[in-house]
């Protein structure tokens, strides 16, 4: 089913949704589960934006530290960890 529909547009999709959504997804079954391990970055780098309030302009999770609180980023160097925390 995954192979019909182009990435872009699951990806576009993906975008849209929430990080508590976006795990629950990877339990739906291996092909979304492996789709979303395979362009984690930006899964949920676009998870961090739309429900977490980062700026789309942050390209890494180490701009944020001027933006946030350092405890808050303690122990984070990725998005999906950022999103986890945040869960």
């Amino acid at each position: 089913m995954l192979g019909d529909i182009p990435q872009e547009l699951l990806l576009a999709i993906l975008s849209n949704l929430g990080v508590s959504d976006i795990l629950n997804l990877r339990l739906v079954c291996k092909s979304w589960d492996n789709f979303i391990n395979e362009n984690e970055f930006a899964v949920f780098r676009s998870a961090a934006i739309f429900g977490l309030n980062v700026p789309p302009s942050a390209k890494l999770v180490q701009e944020l530290r001027g933006l946030y609180s350092p405890r808050i980023l303690v122990g984070v160097s990725t998005w999906k960890e950022l999103c986890r925390y945040h869960l």
